[in-house]
């Protein structure tokens, strides 16, 4: 567990250069990451470390991700918007996520998990949810994520369409990692439904088993 003056300093939001990503929080607050060193040569997708930091987060049952998400945001907004101990506004961050697991039963719901990371005002002692549903979590160990960035309004098969097509850009670069899709998988959305065109969409792997190259 990192000290709260450690947690403050790691999960300050600076403004960061991205290339053809740069639009990626636009006055929004977002986690802390950088490149690491081993990015693809043909950009296909961005290799992050991430620094420790505490998120919001509930599990919603629902039969589709983009269902569960819509259920999960609302819960999450109540809390930025005082539903928690001290009844403070929290400003909203970006991405919202959604971790997306399988499941082997067709006719069953599933569980999600859906994210609000908590902006650095409040990292060091976040409020407390008055929902029970809506838990406080706490990520106290770096972390990497490959990220594949892609358009448009993300639904049904897209994150599933969109991490296959990240699983392909790595093997091509030359990271040899086990698939996760038969256990879980992140879909991250930067924008507002308002936003019509130019959306800003990632599925995201954030696998541990790959082999360090940097």
């Amino acid at each position: 567990m990192v000290s709260m003056v450690g947690l403050v300093v790691c999960c300050m939001f600076v403004p960061l250069v991205l290339g053809d990503w740069a639009d990626t929080a636009v006055g929004y607050e977002h986690p802390v990451w950088n490149l690491t060193d081993n990015q693809p040569k043909d950009g296909s997708y961005q290799v992050r470390r991430y620094a420790p930091c505490h998120w919001v987060t509930t599990n919603v049952t629902a039969w589709t991700w983009d269902e569960a998400g819509g259920t999960g945001f609302k819960r999450l907004f109540a809390y930025i918007n005082g539903d928690n101990n001290r009844g403070v506004k929290i400003d909203m961050t970006v991405p919202v996520v959604v971790k997306i697991t399988s499941n082997p039963c067709v006719f069953c719901q599933n569980v999600y998990t859906v994210y609000f990371y908590i902006p650095q005002l409040y990292q060091a002692n976040p409020p407390t949810p008055t929902d029970p549903s809506v838990k406080v979590k706490f990520l106290d160990k770096p972390w990497v994520e490959y990220a594949r960035r892609f358009t448009g309004f993300a639904e049904g098969m897209d994150p599933f369409v969109e991490t296959n097509q990240l699983w392909s850009d790595m093997e091509r670069n030359g990271v040899n990692c086990t698939k996760i899709f038969d256990s879980y998988m992140y879909m991250a959305s930067f924008d507002s439904p308002f936003k019509m065109f130019h959306r800003h969409n990632e599925v995201v792997d954030d696998q541990t088993d790959c082999p360090s190259r940097d």
